[in-house]
């Protein structure tokens, strides 16, 4: 553990990145799916299924099987969000993922609680993600190319736009308790053809996943992840992850998790994210998943994330995972 603290620390001295669009920089740090949201936010050292690549495309190499997951905000007279991924191993060593993350603000109305309306937020929002890793014995490494598009209306014209980023990362095995991993997402531009550009920030995270020796079959996990971004202090997160059953009773898993994310957030007033959403504020979560065998060899899993703090006013994830 001793040298996982020197990488945070070293992580804590790093440069600064850039700062971009307030609302569309936010659409980058909704949550995937309900397990990394339920540890009190994505953490590159621990992995939730085919959902790694909006995490940490690195992750993807923990997988032996084919999975496919989709997520959904759950909120009916607020904003729409979901998420929808695939991954699979194309060898012992090489994986691959695909997925689609979306955001519908069209039936938006003025929220009496947060300082948001219509006009104020793009129509809709979306990214394309395909990734790929690579292990080599206790390393991972991984990348993934990013398309954004965005549409909303400009002085009662519809406008479209789009842009292109990168992720890069890895994942460590340090021993039989510790994983780390690191995550690097370029900062991209994205333009109009009648409305000045946005720069949307890059964004660097360092994880660790922590599991007591005494613990078999990783009952018990505690995680520790730290982000950064422009103009804030590092946002820290913490979680920890109960595996109560496993491979009994029929079922594959059952695990109870909870968190608390953007911890110690001190953001300048300048920023403008905690005028606009609370995603930027710290967060307490709580959450539970349930794993499945079934007759066809398939394993069906059901994840629940409740957050306290939110994106505007959802509260409710609910991810649906299969392995093949």
């Amino acid at each position: 553990m001793n040298r996982v603290g020197t990488l945070l620390l070293l992580f804590l001295s790093m440069v600064n990145i850039t700062h971009g669009d307030i609302l569309t920089e936010s659409f980058f740090r909704l949550p995937p799916d309900a397990v990394s949201r339920s540890v009190g936010g994505a953490n590159q050292a621990y992995s939730v299924g085919a959902a790694d690549l909006f995490i940490n495309p690195a992750l993807l190499s923990q997988h032996t099987r084919s999975e496919m997951q989709f997520s959904n905000m759950i909120n009916l007279l607020s904003k729409q969000y979901m998420s929808v991924a695939y991954s699979a191993p194309v060898n012992s060593s090489d994986h691959v993922g695909i997925g689609l993350i979306g955001l519908d603000n069209s039936l938006t109305e003025q929220s009496a609680d947060k300082n948001v309306h219509l006009r104020q937020v793009p129509l809709y929002q979306y990214g394309l993600v395909i990734s790929y890793s690579r292990s080599i014995a206790s390393l991972s490494v991984g990348a993934s190319v990013k398309y954004f598009g965005l549409g909303e209306e400009h002085d009662e014209s519809f406008e479209t736009t789009s842009g292109f980023g990168v992720d890069l990362g890895f994942s460590y095995t340090m021993n039989t308790t510790t994983r780390i991993g690191f995550v690097y997402q370029s900062p991209f531009n994205i333009r109009w053809n009648s409305y000045p550009g946005e720069f949307i920030p890059g964004r660097m995270g360092i994880s660790a996943v922590w599991t007591p020796a005494y613990f078999t079959e990783q009952c018990l996990q505690f995680l520790f992840g730290m982000d950064r971004y422009e103009d804030e202090p590092p946002q820290m997160n913490v979680g920890i992850a109960i595996n109560a059953i496993h491979d009994k009773l029929g079922m594959k898993n059952f695990s109870i998790r909870a968190g608390l994310g953007n911890f110690e957030l001190n953001s300048k007033s300048e920023n403008g994210l905690l005028e606009y959403l609370n995603d930027s504020a710290p967060i307490v979560t709580v959450g539970a998943g349930l794993g499945i065998k079934t007759g066809l060899e398939w394993i069906f899993h059901l994840d629940y994330c409740f957050q306290i703090k939110e994106y505007i006013s959802n509260k409710h994830i609910v991810t649906t995972r299969i392995e093949f």
